[in-house]
C-alpha cells in the first residue's frame, strides 16, 4: 500500500495537556513527535490511521552553541532559531526520510501519534520502541530501521 503526507489528518490544536499526552476535545490522545528524522520515520510508518498534524505555531527551542577553547573553557551560547535554522532541521529530516525511501515530510507541522491503548504515556510509548529494537545492531540504517518501525506499528496500532 503506497501513503502520501496528504493523506495525514489535519487537526485543531489540542484541548489538553497533561504531561506529554495531548488530548484533543473529543477525548482521542496523542503524544507529539519529535522533530528529527526518526520521528517523521514513525510518523510515516505508524500512517494516517494513527497520526495527526497540527499547523506548527510554537515557539521553538533555542540554538544552543558550545565552544571548547584553549585550556578546555567551555563557552556556551544561545540564540534564536532562524528561518536558516529551521530550513537545517528540515532538510536534515528529508535527507534521513530519502535514506529510509521515504518521501520529504511536509513543512511547518507539529506531527502527533495516537497513544497505543496498552500505554499510557510517551515514555511507555518508547519503551515499547525499545523492546522492538532490543539485540538488533545498533548501526542500523534508516531502511532497516523503517522495516523495525512499520512491524511494530502494525503489531502495536494495528496498520
Amino acid at each position: 500500500m503506497t501513503i502520501s503526507w496528504a493523506e495525514f489528518p489535519v487537526a485543531e490544536e489540542p484541548s489538553e495537556r497533561k504531561g506529554d499526552v495531548y488530548r484533543w476535545r473529543d477525548g482521542r490522545q496523542y503524544i507529539e513527535l519529535t522533530e528529527n528524522g526518526w520521528g517523521a520515520l514513525l510518523a510515516w510508518c505508524a500512517g494516517p490511521a494513527h497520526v495527526v498534524r497540527c499547523p506548527d505555531h510554537t515557539e521553538k527551542p533555542p540554538v544552543v552553541t558550545t565552544v571548547t577553547g584553549p585550556g578546555g573553557t567551555v563557552t556556551r551560547s544561545e540564540s534564536p532559531r532562524t528561518a536558516a535554522d529551521q530550513a537545517e532541521i528540515d532538510d536534515e529530516i528529508d535527507g534521513y526520510l530519502a535514506d529510509a525511501d521515504v518521501p520529504p515530510q511536509p513543512r511547518g507541522w507539529r506531527w502527533f501519534l495516537a497513544l497505543p491503548s496498552q500505554c499510557a504515556n510517551a515514555r511507555d510509548f518508547h519503551g515499547l520502541v525499545g523492546s522492538a529494537f532490543a539485540g538488533l545492531p545498533k548501526d542500523m540504517r534508516p531502511r532497516e530501521i523503517r522495516d523495525v518501525l512499520s512491524r511494530l506499528s502494525h503489531e502495536v496500532l494495528g496498520r
